[in-house]
């Protein structure tokens, strides 16, 4: 991989590599573009799970980024002011999504992981402009999609994670279609004290549903 990046192997007590263990960079084909991803965990046969913002701002006494939200109005967006909009949303979230707490967790989170071992300087150095350019392809193909239109009906289980304080994914549009979807079940976890990223600002009760959602999988 171009600029030395690897993923380290899961320690065993002693240190030593984890026995049927997985730590590894693979490079494949996402919608016909080559990427890289990362495969890690303790068994490598078992099953892999893959995890498919105005008035915030007024009540933190930012009023000029409530008045830009405003002005802009709710995503989705489009045109050419798509990505300056994006920004706006983006910037209130991490100033005043969330609680205190979570903002803080998912900004030491950011920035250890621009410095873990699986980015190559070259991706430090070019994050911020590879995810302007990732949004700026795929955002209008997500804003065109109505989930209760394109997918009314599921044969799989379906749980959603979803934090009330989201700016930038409101979670109405969600609860909507999981009351609409057909699927053999459904459910619904709120995860309170998190703004965008539950899976960081609450990883414990995160990593608890998601044990719990394999294990229903599972026996199954």
């Amino acid at each position: 991989m171009f600029g030395g990046a690897r993923t380290p192997a899961i320690p065993d007590a002693r240190g030593r590599a984890l026995a049927g263990s997985i730590a590894r960079l693979e490079r494949v084909t996402l919608g016909g573009v080559p990427q890289w991803i990362t495969l890690r965990g303790h068994r490598a046969d078992a099953p892999l799970l893959l995890v498919l913002a105005a008035a915030a701002a007024r009540a933190a006494g930012d009023d000029a980024t409530a008045r830009r939200l405003v002005h802009q109005g709710p995503p989705p967006y489009a045109g050419r002011a798509m990505l300056a909009r994006w920004r706006t949303l983006v910037s209130a979230q991490v100033r005043h999504g969330g609680t205190a707490e979570s903002r803080a967790r998912e900004a030491l989170v950011q920035r250890r992981a621009r410095a873990a071992p699986e980015h190559s300087w070259f991706d430090r150095l070019h994050a911020t402009r590879a995810m302007e350019r990732t949004f700026a392809r795929v955002y209008p193909q997500l804003a065109a999609l109505d989930l209760a239109r394109d997918v009314p009906r599921l044969d799989v289980p379906v749980t959603l994670a979803l934090s009330p304080h989201d700016l930038v994914v409101p979670p109405d549009a969600a609860v909507r279609w999981l009351a609409s979807l057909e699927a053999p079940r459904t459910s619904l976890v709120w995860f309170e004290r998190s703004g965008h990223v539950p899976q960081v600002s609450e990883a414990e009760k995160f990593a608890g549903m998601l044990e719990e959602v394999l294990g229903t999988a599972l026996r199954a």
